[in-house]
């Protein structure tokens, strides 16, 4: 599955069998002293599961998969010095905003939910450079099983599609 040119936060599941999350290959990019305080501040207690590093229009950026101490598996996307990009986590897809729901239906008719996750991003690489947004972006990415096989849909909480692959 393609990870690169994914808006800000990046595609990746939550660690499980056919979870968003789990898409993220397990390799481990070591992590800057920056991002590892920055993950370790935020979420105390953590255990990281899968770290990855790649350039984001000219800046080195890492994507953490994490557990937190009570269990709940995140992502975190944080420049080379530490700045927080965004975060993500599961969602129930019944609080999903109803715009999604129907952007879900409009373009795989009868499939079912497998995984859900909604992005927070509250800064983006460009050129060169963190560039924090006037508000942060609330995007949600589902993992859809249909009679064509799998596919993830990213979408903006208003209900514009983003981005489709698979089936």
């Amino acid at each position: 599955m393609n990870v690169k040119g994914l808006l800000a936060a990046g595609m990746v599941a939550l660690v499980g069998a056919g979870s968003i999350l789990a898409q993220l290959a397990p390799a481990r990019a070591v992590l800057p002293p920056a991002v590892k305080a920055t993950i370790d501040k935020a979420y105390p207690d953590n255990t990281v599961i899968s770290t990855q590093r790649e350039l984001r229009n000219g800046v080195d950026v890492y994507t953490v998969v994490f557990q937190t101490k009570l269990g709940a598996k995140m992502k975190a996307v944080a420049a080379y010095d530490g700045t927080l990009m965004s975060v993500a986590a599961r969602v129930d897809p019944d609080a999903m905003p109803e715009a999604v729901k129907r952007g879900i239906g409009r373009e795989i008719p009868d499939c079912t939910i497998i995984d859900a996750l909604k992005y927070q991003t509250t800064r983006v690489a460009l050129n060169g450079q963190v560039v924090k947004l006037a508000a942060p972006q609330v995007q949600y990415e589902v993992m859809v099983q249909s009679d064509l096989g799998i596919s993830v849909l990213m979408f903006q909480d208003s209900g514009k599609l983003i981005r489709k692959e698979g089936a």
